[in-house]
């Protein structure tokens, strides 16, 4: 059953000279807690609603309205907490996207995770405007960890913990904001490369060469951890910076000029080829994948071209992207991140650098983007949304990631 409690609680502002308004200000709050009291047991009472069918209407809910729900009583937020609804909404083909975005606002020594949410423009209840919400639940991860998600989980992959490289994995559960350990990997690991395919997380680097433990899986069902062993491995590739996965193969490329691929179901790694040359000539730190294709910055935007391009590795063509009018021209994109949203591509940046001295207000932009092919297979943008999503006074934004999970 659905308990609904109402609760209110006030006091009166007091005056420490005058005794008199003392004893007058203790007495009514005497009252007002007694009032409140007697509320509270007249209005606490059972709905006759089970908690299935409140589950099957909060499943009809948008997202977007639920941290309003959780506030009305214990018994909403424990149903938004639980897994059953979003199972509820799966099986109903409502599930929805959200991006998380891990941010550190500059000078402070630790980021945060942020959540994308629709919220009402100003006094029109009928417009909804994207906003950056702060998570305060979720702690932050440790330095230079590798980062997945599959579904709505968020996997935490190594990282630094006390100076030290760690082994720990951590599951955010973004359905309930919140944390969990699972099984550790055998190897403690830092800037280590991952991707996600078939159901396992494949680990890659981070730690010192070994041919049984370099590469790890981690069986998502089973929770359990397994060695990958390759016949033979080059001895260069220690930590990465960038990692995705393009149709089975998890491309890498450290802080430097390697640039590698696994291919786990085949057993193949690439580590040389022309393949590898053209994508490490493109391969931005602001990056993500849409449809097989890296959606990057477009390194020749100064000469040619839009800010945004696509490379497909197929046919080894870096492709600008046409139109995109609308676009802010005062993003700083170099320091941008970039994230797939449900096809779309989402960017979110600063107005200005985490470098710069600026004492005044700054912004971080939300920009989403669509893609239309045209004819001669020209590739146009369409600016779907641009708005700013979180304003600092006395911080400097430096956006570190952004993934997108489903619930």
């Amino acid at each position: 059953m659905v308990v609904i409690s109402e609760t209110s609680g006030g006091s009166n502002g007091d005056d420490p000279n005058k005794k008199r308004k003392e004893v007058e200000k203790k007495r009514k709050e005497e009252e007002e807690n007694n009032r409140n009291k007697k509320l509270k047991e007249k209005l606490s009472y059972s709905l006759p609603i089970p908690d299935d069918l409140t589950l099957s209407c909060f499943a009809l809910v948008e997202i977007c309205h639920y941290q309003k729900l959780s506030l009305v009583c214990s018994n909403f937020r424990d149903i938004i907490r639980s897994r059953d609804l979003y199972v509820k909404r799966s099986n109903l083909g409502l599930t929805e996207s959200v991006l998380y975005a891990y941010i550190r606002l500059i000078p402070l020594e630790k980021p945060s995770w942020y959540v994308l949410q629709r919220v009402p423009y100003r006094n029109l209840p009928n417009t909804l405007s994207w906003r950056l919400t702060l998570i305060d639940s979720i702690p932050p991860m440790p330095f230079e960890a590798a980062i997945v998600t599959n579904g709505s989980d968020i996997y935490v992959i190594g990282g630094l913990v006390g100076g030290r490289p760690t082994s720990s994995m951590i599951l955010m559960d973004c359905k309930s904001c919140r944390c969990r350990l699972l099984p550790r990997m055998r190897m403690s690991r830092f800037r280590a490369g991952a991707g996600v395919i078939d159901g396992k997380i494949y680990v890659i680097g981070g730690c010192s060469m070994q041919l049984c433990n370099w590469i790890e899986v981690f069986d998502i069902k089973e929770q359990t951890w397994t060695g990958l062993e390759f016949p033979y491995l080059p001895d260069m590739y220690k930590e990465f910076v960038k990692y995705a996965v393009m149709e089975k193969n998890i491309y890498l490329m450290d802080g430097g000029v390697l640039c590698c691929a696994l291919d786990p179901i085949n057993m193949r790694w690439f580590h040389q080829g022309q393949e590898l040359d053209h994508l490490r000539s493109v391969w931005h730190m602001s990056y993500c994948v849409i449809d097989d294709l890296l959606v990057c910055i477009n390194p020749m935007m100064e000469v040619v071209g839009g800010p945004i391009a696509l490379y497909d590795r197929k046919q080894k063509l870096l492709r600008h992207v046409n139109g995109l009018q609308g676009f802010p021209g005062n993003m700083n994109l170099r320091e941008s991140r970039m994230e797939n949203f449900d096809g779309n591509l989402v960017i979110l940046g600063s107005d200005q650098s985490w470098f710069s001295e600026y004492k005044g207000k700054k912004e971080i932009w939300c920009v989403e983007i669509s893609f239309e092919l045209r004819e001669r297979g020209e590739i146009w943008g369409i600016i779907e949304s641009a708005a700013v999503v979180l304003t600092t006074y006395n911080n400097t934004p430096s956006i570190q990631l952004c993934r997108t999970v489903t619930l």
